[in-house]
């Protein structure tokens, strides 16, 4: 198949019947028995390769530099350990910051708690006193009109790292949840 991701799901029948070649070999004949030998040797020295050159080497992975890793590194010097953003960013960040700062995930449209693999304490933490909100500058250009409905504090700083933008907030770390309590 010329599509990659197709394809993927027929690669199991080749080890299928590489597997039952092999334990059904000396059922053949000596001539065919060399031949299947080579192919199967000629077909892992070939995906082998395919795979190594594929794959980015050590080097460029120890290298590799994550877009958020940015914002991460900002969080950590200005000592914002607790925040809000998107699934997505949420969970990466938090996992650059090596857990410095906890970044509870939110639904970006509503700014619900998104409780898909986060704690309820994340969402009401005291101790904080700032909080944050991570947005991506395209989710940032959708809100920014809208941002007061969600939010009535103005945030005491705007931020832009790399892709993202972060709006700071001077509360204890309940800005969101207070509004979504006073919303319903």
């Amino acid at each position: 198949a010329k599509d990659g991701t197709t394809f993927r799901y027929f690669r199991p029948l080749f080890y299928i019947v590489m597997i039952f070649v092999v334990l059904y070999i000396n059922r053949f004949n000596k001539p065919f028995k060399h031949i299947v030998i080579g192919f199967l040797l000629l077909f892992v020295t070939i995906e082998n390769y395919k795979i190594y050159t594929s794959n980015a080497s050590l080097r460029d992975l120890r290298h590799a530099h994550n877009g958020l890793q940015g914002v991460a590194n900002y969080l950590v010097d200005q000592n914002l350990t607790y925040g809000f953003a998107s699934y997505w960013s949420a969970g990466s960040t938090m996992v650059l910051t090596k857990n410095r700062a906890l970044i509870a995930p939110i639904y970006i449209h509503n700014f619900e708690p998104r409780r898909w693999l986060s704690s309820e304490s994340w969402y009401h933490n005291q101790k904080a006193k700032k909080t944050f909100l991570l947005l991506s500058q395209g989710e940032y250009n959708n809100l920014k009109n809208d941002l007061k409905k969600f939010i009535p504090k103005e945030p005491v700083k705007k931020v832009t790292v790399g892709g993202s933008v972060i709006l700071i907030y001077d509360t204890n770390g309940t800005v969101l949840m207070d509004w979504q309590k006073s919303k319903k």
